[in-house]
């Protein structure tokens, strides 16, 4: 993994404005850009963030993350923490910008002093790659603690898997729960809650309940829900998990998994392409895409920074 140390210039050193290409295809977001364009022009750090998004999201503008780190930017020089946090997701992935994982590290906990949940999340994440597991907890408790579902789920994570915390399946479970009962974002609480009773950690072994809480998790097309949706299509393809071997199931499941950004439902089409199952003639051309795209890291990381960037406008 590369790093990056040297800081980009500050938004504000950057004068001329940008000029929009708009996207043809999007005439529902021009009333948008209408909105938030003349208020960030004019200096307003929540219209120079909105701006930034839809740049960065493709919402009536053309999909253009150079022009989104620029008004991010300038969000994020005013305090905007929403701002703060799209710059370190950028950092974090490596998109408009060098993968850069201390910078992405800074942004984030400039956010995560104002409270930011993503950031106090993604500040989770990073502490995990560098295994110090205590400040990991620190970090996704304080998310937590503001009623963020998938914080709630890091935290089971890390006692399903004794990291920093003993090994404990029963507190596993009551976080894995506890996430499940939101509205918003628990899918991956749901699907997490899935591999405990598929695995008998700290519950029976269930493969019954196990499928229909990734059915569950894979129907909510949130955050997570692809993991449900290609654990499912992957055990039809394999027959397992309780699971006859169905080919039309297994492309279903892997298909939806793959078009909410999870390269492994990819790996399951390329699977099913060698086992000469025979796709729709309206879907060739697009899994032949995805199955060419199934080890494309640039790609996979634009598909997660976005779905990321999504979280944000909640």
């Amino acid at each position: 993994m590369k790093i990056q140390t040297a800081w980009l210039a500050c938004a504000l050193a950057i004068a001329a404005p940008i000029a929009p290409a708009l996207a043809e295809d999007t005439p529902n977001y021009i009333e948008d850009m209408k909105r938030w364009q003349p208020k960030a022009e004019a200096g307003d750090a929540e219209a120079q963030f909105q701006l930034g998004q839809m740049y960065a999201l493709g919402h009536g503008f053309k999909q253009n993350f150079q022009s989104a780190l620029e008004w991010y930017e300038k969000a994020a020089a005013q305090g905007n923490a929403k701002a703060r946090t799209a710059l370190g997701l950028l950092y974090f992935y490596g998109v408009g910008v060098e993968e850069n994982t201390e910078k992405a590290g800074e942004w984030f906990e400039k956010a995560a002093a104002q409270n930011d949940v993503t950031a106090q999340l993604f500040l989770g994440v990073i502490a995990g790659f560098t295994k110090d597991y205590a400040r990991a907890k620190q970090w996704v408790e304080q998310a937590a603690a503001q009623d963020y579902a998938p914080a709630m789920a890091s935290i089971g994570s890390l006692y399903e898997r004794g990291k920093g915390v003993p090994q404990d399946f029963a507190e596993a479970k009551r976080w894995y729960e506890k996430g499940a009962e939101h509205k918003k974002f628990h899918a991956m609480s749901i699907f997490a809650l899935a591999r405990l009773y598929s695995e008998g950690k700290g519950v029976a072994k269930d493969e019954k309940q196990a499928i229909a809480l990734l059915e569950k998790a894979c129907s909510l097309d949130t955050l997570g829900s692809n993991f449900a949706c290609y654990e499912i299509g992957n055990n039809y393809f394999e027959g397992k998990l309780g699971l006859p071997k169905n080919n039309q199931k297994a492309y279903e499941y892997s298909l939806k998994a793959v078009k909410s950004g999870n390269p492994d439902g990819a790996r399951v089409l390329k699977k099913l392409r060698e086992d000469s199952f025979s796709f729709p003639d309206s879907e060739k051309e697009q899994v032949s895409n995805f199955i060419n795209k199934a080890d494309d890291d640039k790609y996979w990381r634009l598909q997660s920074v976005t779905q990321s960037l999504e979280t944000l406008q909640e």
